[in-house]
């Protein structure tokens, strides 16, 4: 794909724009690939979230369904 993609990645429908989350371990940090992964997603409008558990995807996940509170 892109150097530095995100481990998940989708469309987001009611967002109408790229969602990327990245998975790393508690200590885990990232690679300037995927920093510049990030910058242009953002960049774009996409959302970005960098998590340290498989449960925090579902949280992310979560707040995308239900928007901001």
């Amino acid at each position: 794909l892109f150097p530095g993609a995100a481990d998940y990645m989708g469309l987001w429908s009611p967002l109408g724009s790229l969602v990327a989350i990245e998975l790393k371990t508690p200590r885990g940090r990232q690679s300037p690939d995927q920093q510049q992964f990030q910058a242009l997603v953002t960049r774009t409008g996409g959302y970005y979230a960098l998590v340290r558990s498989h449960a925090d995807v579902d949280t992310v996940l979560q707040q995308l369904r239900t928007g901001p509170t």
